[in-house]
C-alpha cells in the first residue's frame, strides 16, 4: 500500500517539475478596428450582440471618404450603426452625429437630432434619463440668419467652461454641434446645454463619470440610437475578414485583395488664374495609395496635403497615385496671364478610370481680382521652442484677424482637442496674395500629446471663399 503512494507521490512530483516549463500561448486578438475594401471596419462603439460596423465607400455613397474629410473618429467619433433608409435619405450613425447622404450636394449633412427628439415626443425622456433641458423658445421674429446665430451663441456666455467645450472641437463647431436650442439651465448637479446635434454639461460635484467643474458631451448619434429614434430596422453587419499579418487574403483568381481602393477624392489649385510672378496653391487628397507624385516642379507628397507653386507660364498639374490596384491620375490648371502653356505635362484626351477631368483649359486669360480667403499653410516650430504658422491671405481683407489653439488630449479612443487660447494677428493692407508668419508663446497641459491645432477666424467674422482651409493640425514630437 505505502510502495503504491510512493509511486504516485513521485509521478506527481515530476509533473509539477516539468509545468512551469510549458508556457501557453495567448490567441492572437483581432484588432479593434482595420482597413477592408472601400472603407474601414470599426468594433470600438459596438454594443451588447454587436461585432461592430463598416464606414464604406460602396453604393455611390462615401460615407468612408466623408468620414475622413470630416476628421475621422476624432471629429465624429466611432460608427455606432450601420447604414439605413430614413425620410427618403441614406444615413449612418456615428457616435457624435448622424450622417445623412445628399445626392443633391453630393456631401454629407448632419441630422438635427435633438430636433427629431423634440418632433418624436423624446423631450419628457431626454429630461429623465439625461438631464436635457426642453428647447427654450427663442424670439427670432424678424431677424437674419446671422443675428439668429449670433443670439443663439450668445447664451453660452453664462458658462465659459461649456462655451470652450462647444468651440473646442475638430471642425466648424456650429457644424458639428448644431445651434444651441436652450439657455443653459441649472439641472441640479449640472449646468446643461443643449444643442441640435450634442448636449453640452458642467458638473457642481463629483461622480462616478466625472468630477466637479468638468465638462462632458453627451454625443447626439449615441443618444438617438438609445432612445429608439433612429430606424435601424436591420441587423448589425456581420464581421469582416479581419486581415493578419501573415496571411494574404486570396481573391477568386488568386491575386491578393487590396483592402483599400485607390481614389483620388480631389485635386485642385485657388486661385486657377494668375499674375506672374503671384502664386498659386495646389491642394489634393488621395485615398488607398502606396505612393503620390505631383509634376511639373512638386515631386512626392503625402496623401493629402497642399503646395505652394509659382508657374512663369499657364501650367497643367498632374497627380499620379499608385496603389495595389493600379494608378490613378488626376489634372489641374494654374492659367497665367501673359505666358504660354506649358507642355512638360500634357492633357489626356479622354478622361480613364480614376480620373478627374481638367477643370479649365490652358489657354491664357485675363488677370482677375483673386477671391478673399485666408488659409493657414503651415505650423513650425521656433529654435526658442516658440511655435509660429503661416498664413496666406488673398483679396480685399485687412486689418485683425483671430486665431485659435487647441490641443489634442486623451487616449485614442476618447481624444478630443482642448481650447488653449485665442490671439490675435494683423491683416497687410494689401490686396496681393502674401504670406503672414505669426509666432507666439503660451502655456500647455504638459500630460497631454503633442498635437496642436491652429483655426483662423474661429468665430466666422471674415467673409471668405473657403472655410475649410482655416485649420490646420500638426503633431510634434514634444509637449512642451
Amino acid at each position: 500500500m505505502s510502495r503504491i503512494v510512493a509511486i504516485v507521490l513521485v509521478i506527481s512530483l515530476a509533473l509539477l517539475a516539468v509545468l512551469p516549463l510549458i508556457t501557453v500561448l495567448p490567441a492572437a486578438a483581432d484588432p479593434p478596428d482595420y482597413d477592408i475594401p472601400a472603407g474601414h471596419f470599426y468594433s470600438q462603439a459596438a454594443g451588447p450582440g454587436e461585432t461592430g460596423y463598416a464606414v464604406t465607400d460602396e453604393s455611390g455613397v462615401p460615407f468612408w471618404s466623408e468620414f475622413r474629410r470630416l476628421g475621422g473618429v476624432d471629429a465624429v467619433g466611432y460608427p455606432v450603426s450601420g447604414r439605413f433608409n430614413w425620410n427618403g435619405f441614406i444615413c449612418q450613425a456615428m457616435q457624435r452625429v448622424v450622417f445623412q447622404w445628399r445626392p443633391d450636394s453630393g456631401q454629407v449633412s448632419f441630422v438635427n437630432v435633438f430636433d427629431l427628439m423634440t418632433q418624436a415626443g423624446k423631450d419628457d425622456w431626454l429630461l429623465a434619463a439625461r438631464q436635457t433641458p426642453k428647447p427654450y423658445a427663442f424670439n427670432e421674429a424678424g431677424l437674419t440668419w446671422q443675428q439668429i446665430v449670433d443670439q443663439r451663441l450668445a447664451v453660452m456666455d453664462a458658462n465659459p467652461a461649456i462655451k470652450a467645450a462647444y468651440f473646442s472641437v475638430v471642425g466648424d463647431p456650429v457644424t458639428m454641434n448644431g445651434l444651441p436650442t436652450s439657455q443653459v439651465m441649472d439641472m441640479g448637479n449640472n449646468f446643461t446645454l443643449r444643442a441640435q446635434r450634442v448636449v453640452i454639461q458642467q458638473w457642481k460635484q463629483d461622480l462616478p463619470w466625472a468630477s466637479a467643474g468638468q465638462v462632458t458631451v453627451a454625443l447626439g448619434g449615441s443618444i438617438a440610437k438609445e432612445a429608439g429614434l433612429l430606424p435601424l430596422g436591420s441587423a448589425p453587419v456581420s464581421l469582416p475578414p479581419a486581415p493578419t499579418a501573415t496571411t494574404e487574403l486570396p481573391s477568386a483568381i488568386g491575386e491578393p485583395v487590396c483592402l483599400s481602393t485607390l481614389k483620388v477624392v480631389s485635386f485642385k489649385s485657388s486661385p486657377q488664374a494668375i499674375v506672374s510672378p503671384n502664386f498659386s496653391t495646389i491642394s489634393w487628397e488621395v485615398i488607398g495609395a502606396d505612393t503620390v507624385v505631383i509634376t511639373p516642379e512638386v515631386g512626392s507628397v503625402a496623401q493629402s496635403g497642399s503646395a505652394i507653386v509659382r508657374p512663369s507660364a499657364t501650367t497643367t498639374y498632374k497627380l499620379t497615385a499608385s496603389g495595389c490596384d493600379g494608378e490613378a491620375f488626376a489634372y489641374t490648371t494654374v492659367n497665367v496671364s501673359g505666358g504660354t502653356a506649358s507642355t512638360s505635362t500634357p492633357l489626356p484626351s479622354l478622361p480613364g478610370p480614376g480620373l478627374i477631368a481638367t477643370p479649365t483649359k490652358a489657354t491664357t486669360v485675363a488677370p482677375t481680382q483673386p477671391a478673399n480667403d485666408l488659409a493657414v499653410t503651415s505650423i513650425y516650430l521656433q529654435a526658442n521652442d516658440n511655435l509660429g504658422f503661416t498664413v496666406v491671405h488673398k483679396g480685399q481683407l485687412q486689418g485683425i484677424f483671430k486665431f485659435r489653439i487647441t490641443q489634442l488630449c486623451g487616449t485614442p479612443q476618447t481624444s478630443s482637442f482642448y481650447h488653449i487660447g485665442d490671439s490675435f494677428a494683423s491683416i497687410p493692407q494689401t490686396s496681393a496674395p502674401v504670406m503672414i508668419n505669426t509666432e507666439f508663446t503660451f502655456i500647455v497641459n504638459p500630460v497631454c500629446t503633442g498635437t496642436i491645432q491652429i483655426q483662423i477666424d474661429p468665430d466666422n467674422a471674415i467673409a471668405e471663399t473657403d472655410k475649410v482651409n482655416n485649420r490646420m493640425t500638426k503633431e510634434f514630437p514634444k509637449t512642451w
